[in-house]
C-alpha cells in the first residue's frame, strides 16, 4: 500500500522542486559571474586605449587576460547551457510524475470500486447458496434461478477480480516507471 501513498509522490514532487530552485540559484550565480567577465572585459580593453608607458608589454598582458576571460565566458555559456537543458529534463520529468501520479489515482479508485462490486456480489452468492426462500415475501427460489443466478455472479466475480489483478499490476508498472524517473534525477 505503500506504492499507493500519493503523499510519496508529493514529497518527491516538493524534492524536484527544490532541485528546480537550486538549478536557477546556480544559473543566477553563473549569470552574475558572466557579467562580471564581461565587465572585465571591458575595462581591460579601455586600459589599452588610454595606456601610454610600456605599451607593447601591456597589450600583451591585457590579451592573455582577455583570452582566459573569452574562455571563461565559453566556460560559463556552455555551463549554462547544461542547466537549461537540466531544468528543461527535470521539468518534463516533473511533468512525467505528476501525470503517472494522477494514472495510480485513477487506478486505486478503480480497484476500490471493483472490490465494493465483489463485496456486494459475494453478498448475492452467499444470500442464493444460503436461501430457498425469499426472506421479504416467503416465495421460494427455484433452484435454476438460483443456480443461473450464481453462475452469473461468479463469473461476474471472477471478472472484478481480474480487473483489480490488472489494476494492481498497471500501479506496479507505473510505480516502478516513476522509481526510474527519479533515479536519473
Amino acid at each position: 500500500e505503500n506504492l499507493l501513498d500519493i503523499d510519496i509522490f508529493s514529497k518527491m514532487n516538493s524534492l524536484l522542486k527544490t532541485k528546480v530552485s537550486k538549478t536557477k540559484e546556480e544559473i543566477n550565480g553563473t549569470s552574475y559571474k558572466l557579467d562580471l567577465s564581461k565587465e572585465k572585459m571591458k575595462i581591460h580593453k579601455n586600459l589599452i586605449s588610454n595606456s601610454t608607458s610600456d605599451i607593447d608589454k601591456s597589450i600583451t598582458d591585457i590579451d592573455a587576460e582577455m583570452r582566459r576571460n573569452e574562455l571563461q565566458v565559453i566556460a560559463k555559456e556552455l555551463a549554462i547551457d547544461k542547466l537549461n537543458k537540466e531544468i528543461q529534463e527535470i521539468i518534463v520529468n516533473d511533468s512525467k510524475i505528476s501525470t503517472l501520479t494522477s494514472k495510480i489515482s485513477n487506478l486505486t479508485h478503480y480497484s476500490v470500486t471493483f472490490k465494493e462490486k465483489m463485496k456486494n456480489l459475494s453478498k448475492e452468492i452467499k444470500f442464493f447458496n444460503t436461501n430457498d426462500s425469499c426472506p421479504t415475501c416467503t416465495q421460494s427460489i427455484p433452484e435454476e434461478f438460483k443456480s443461473t443466478t450464481v453462475s452469473s455472479k461468479e463469473k461476474e466475480l471472477t471478472k472484478y477480480n481480474d480487473a483489480i489483478s490488472s489494476c494492481n499490476s498497471e500501479i506496479n508498472s507505473i510505480s516502478i516507471e516513476i522509481e526510474e524517473i527519479n533515479k536519473n534525477i
